[in-house]
């Protein structure tokens, strides 16, 4: 998205819409001042002196009193000077005599506050069980783990896992711990559940658990496309430091837990798990036994009332020993009395008894007992919503959904649902949001399958698809309403209206149930209505490809293809193909991205799908960008362009112009990228689209500045900038801003190059827009080597060159290695300036980006003079001018001046 000055070649392709606690504030400012006179950012000082970024952002807002060890190691990093050093440390009210070096006795350090504003504190744990009994042992032993950490200072994981069989209570006494605990991780609770054990779904993968953790902190959903690696290191970057108390809940085995933990800092997880994880490294074992008798008891005795059992202790012995001691078994059965005031305990003992069930394993057969009598003494509206529910794919649902299910009344379906949950058979762990235990799920689901004949169960499964359907159109509507998924959606239930959304809470929707509308189009298409999946993946890609969720994204469309093949809809196949390949695309899995690309695009020919193929060949143009297949970016963008043309489809017009001006641009074809840029501000006029225009402006003005002429790169980007305001498009102003930055860092006003460039990122970061941070970042490091600041150079440069790996952005890749190549040779060690020149050639040329492989050259050749080699440095400068020559750029002049001298300048 920025112009290429020497070695950065970013087009801009498409951007969318996108108490001071009594601590002095002076503080906070004079840091500030410091920083800012460094021309460092936050997270750049916190990597000199040591520090989390958390703790700087908290310190400059004045949100903690700064210990003296902490001053201390700031002033080094800044190197501030004996008065400067004195300013800092008074301004914190704490004076420089009492020995800023001074050696202070150890001791741990103090549980930090909370995020700052800019950091999102997670709040996610369930609500502890009300009548949570007993257990004392293992819950002292958990809070006695957490507390004797912290006392001693220990700045590592630590990992607690609890293993017992179903239904022992592990979660409810891992959630009732954590709330004990919970003011010791001030920086946020999280809580997943891996859905181990959980009939019907498969467990989570763990790259889609730990997309679910990375939101939950904060990162931007354009991050989370990546691998499972990926995740999982960006997973230790992000929570480094911070002090997190982590839920994994129903956990398989260690497989599933081992990506998901953090690699240091000061944060507690705690794990549930049916089976002991005796292969996860580090973590404190701890097996819970069915509850004590007399803890039993005691659940039992305070659920009833103890009024009501008195003098019946041989009788509740009797019942929790029916119960085969399990805190589920115990409650619902607990449960039944309450609601029977002219029972005994005695008449639930009998009731048990005569429960017959078919399970060999006693201890199932006690449990399954109290779940078949609890269900038999519900009246027939709450059995049949029990049942109904037991058939729902997703982990839970809402009043409405349950409705939908049952074709009721919301606020029938509301009290019914409140009954099941009064009677122990649903949880409710958010307010209006329930779900059930996976032993009663199970129960559910067979009660269903032996009482409701198919065609019952596929009548009540249609009114959940259809409420689903519904409402995720009308979201996605109002989030998109350019996009035509040409889904008429079903007529629904007059008493269940569709929520009027607006953006917020459209986008809030669809973030909460994605994850059960991936599972019902899964669902749909496996039990004969694959029209629901058809319709589901239609309404849902554009969602998707805005905000990536790789794992249910590669569900939907794996799902969206099998639908559209059982309808024999040869068109649906082909709109299934395209997503499913752009799915695996946000995976990283290019090569099945590409196969079934092509599928789509030959089945479309095939059938004469017009519209098909024109949405496929622009598909593989953009896929084809990405992987740096340049002239395949060209043949297919061409052809799509002639396509939508012939059809009079201007919509997708300009995404292709742009995207086939920025492989010219990258092959050096500058003329040819202009005028794909000019074709595409025309149009964007001719329609009145502000956001298009400033973007096709950007990129004319990209191609100026690799041709040298800045002024008329700096003319075509400040009326960009005012397009891209006027029409408040944060992302557009943010790719802006950047170009701004380079032409002032390429015309030598380098503090205004830096002030534009930070604006820059500021916006970028705000916006989730990781691939936008990473090209400023780039810039950034440039500019820090023309300021002679080397070391902030490195840091820049090494995390964008981390951050392109993880995208796996080639072209960002190239770039950041031609930089790091520079910065170097600028500070004495030409080896691995050559290594890093060399690396970025070999990339250059797989990706056919000819300037920068010329710019891989040059350097080579820069490295080799400084070596003593001036005649293998001569040859590679020769090649350097030749490219440089044919690309028609200014740098053509600086490896003139190398040959004919012998002289490198400095980047």
């Amino acid at each position: 998205m920025l112009f290429c000055l020497r070695s950065l070649t970013l087009n801009c392709v498409r951007w969318g819409p996108v108490s001071r606690l009594g601590v002095p504030v002076r503080f906070g400012e004079v840091l500030r001042e410091f920083r800012l006179r460094a021309v460092w950012t936050q997270e750049a000082l916190a990597a000199r002196a040591g520090v989390s970024a958390h703790a700087v952002s908290v310190l400059e807002a004045g949100r903690r009193r700064p210990r003296l060890s902490t001053m201390v190691r700031l002033a080094d990093a800044l190197e501030l000077d004996a008065d400067d050093r004195d300013r800092l440390i008074a301004s914190a009210g704490t004076p420089s005599s009492a020995g800023a070096g001074a050696t202070q006795s150890p001791q741990p350090d103090p549980a930090p506050p909370p995020a700052s504003a800019g950091d999102p504190v997670p709040r996610m744990l369930p609500g502890t069980v009300a009548d949570f009994t007993g257990r004392a042992g293992e819950l002292g032993q958990l809070v006695d783990l957490v507390r004797t950490e912290r006392v001693r200072g220990r700045a590592a994981v630590v990992v607690s896992a609890v293993d017992g069989m179903a239904g022992i209570g592990k979660t409810a006494l891992v959630i009732h711990a954590a709330h004990a605990v919970a003011d010791d991780f001030p920086d946020g609770q999280l809580y997943v559940d891996l859905q181990g054990h959980t009939p019907g779904r498969g467990p989570l993968e763990p790259g889609a658990s730990l997309a679910r953790l990375l939101r939950a902190v904060g990162a931007p959903d354009s991050q989370l496309s990546a691998g499972t690696d990926d995740l999982a290191r960006l997973w230790r970057s992000r929570v480094a430091g911070r002090r997190l108390l982590i839920v994994l809940d129903n956990a398989l085995d260690a497989g599933q837990v081992r990506p998901l933990l953090p690699g240091e800092g000061p944060s507690l997880v705690l794990i549930t798990s049916r089976r002991r994880l005796v292969d996860l490294e580090g973590a404190e074992s701890m097996s819970m036994c069915t509850m004590p008798p007399v803890d039993a008891v005691s659940l039992f005795r305070r659920i009833v009332g103890a009024q009501r059992v008195a003098g019946q202790h041989d009788a509740v012995a009797e019942v929790v020993l029916r119960c085969g001691y399990l805190p589920l078994a115990i409650r619902i059965a607990a449960a039944r009395l309450r609601h029977r005031a002219s029972w005994r305990v005695a008449d639930l003992v009998d009731r048990l008894d005569r429960v017959v069930t078919a399970d060999a394993d006693p201890a199932a057969s006690q449990v399954t007992a109290a779940f078949t009598m609890s269900y038999q003494r519900l009246r027939p509206a709450q059995q049949r919503m029990f049942r109904l529910l037991g058939l729902v794919p997703g982990t839970d649902l809402d009043t409405a959904a349950a409705a939908a299910l049952a074709g009721l009344p919301a606020d029938t379906a509301e009290v019914l649902l409140e009954d099941l949950l009064d009677h122990h058979l649903l949880e409710q762990h958010t307010p209006g949001r329930y779900t059930f235990h996976d032993l009663l799920r199970e129960h559910a689901r067979r009660a269903a399958l032996r009482t409701d004949d198919a065609s019952a169960r596929t009548a009540a499964l249609r009114g959940l698809f259809d409420h689903y359907l519904r409402t995720a159109a009308t979201a996605v509507d109002v989030l998109y309403p350019h996009h035509e998924h040409h889904v008429d959606p079903p007529l629904g239930q007059d008493d269940l209206p569709v929520p009027p959304f607006d953006d917020a809470t459209a986008r809030a929707w669809i973030g909460r149930e994605l994850s059960n509308l991936v599972a019902c189009a899964e669902l749909a298409e496996a039990t004969g209505l694959p029209g629901h999946t058809r319709d589901l993946a239609a309404v849902l890609c554009r969602y998707l490809m805005q905000r990536p969720h790789p794992a249910e994204a590669l569900a939907l469309h794996t799902a969206e293809v099998s639908a559209a093949r059982a309808l024999a809809d040869p068109t649906a196949e082909v709109n299934a193909l395209t997503n499913l390949s752009q799915a695996h695309k946000q995976n990283g899995n290019f090569p099945d991205a590409i196969e079934h690309m092509r599928t789509a695009l030959a089945l479309a020919r095939r059938v004469g799908d017009a519209a098909g193929e024109r949405h496929a060949l622009a598909a593989f143009g953009a896929l084809s960008l990405s992987m740096g297949e340049l002239g395949d970016t060209v043949t297919y963008s061409r052809d799509a362009l002639r396509a939508s043309r012939a059809a009079g489809d201007h919509g997708p017009q300009g995404d292709i112009l742009n995207q086939l001006g920025t492989a010219h641009c990258r092959q050096g074809r500058y003329q040819e990228a202009i005028d794909a840029y000019q074709q595409s501000i025309a149009l964007a006029r001719e329609l009145g689209d502000q956001v298009a225009e400033a973007r096709a402006l950007c990129n004319i003005a990209s191609v100026h500045g690799m041709m040298g002429d800045y002024p008329q790169t700096l003319h075509h980007l400040r009326e960009a900038l005012g397009h891209a305001r006027a029409a408040e498009d944060l992302m557009g102003e943010a790719v802006i801003l950047a170009n701004i930055g380079v032409a002032q860092q390429r015309l030598g006003h380098l503090t205004d190059a830096i002030d534009h460039l930070e604006q820059s990122r500021t916006i970028a970061e705000g916006i989730g827009d990781v691939l936008g941070q990473a090209r400023v970042t780039i810039v950034i490091g440039a500019t820090h080597i023309r300021l002679g600041q080397h070391q902030q150079a490195r840091l820049h440069l090494e995390n964008a060159l981390t951050n392109a790996r993880v995208l796996g952005e080639r072209n960002l890749h190239t770039l950041a290695l031609n930089r790091l190549g520079d910065l170097a040779r600028v500070t004495g060690d030409p080896d691995t300036a050559q290594q890093h020149h060399q690396q970025a050639r070999v990339l250059a040329a797989d990706i056919g980006n000819r300037f920068e492989h010329a710019r891989a050259r040059a350097g080579i050749g820069d490295a080799l003079s400084d070596l003593g080699r001036p005649d293998e440095a001569r040859e590679h400068w020769t090649e350097a001018l030749q490219q440089y020559r044919e690309l028609g750029v200014p740098e053509a002049a600086d490896v003139e001046h190398r040959l004919s001298t012998g002289e490198v300048p400095a980047p």
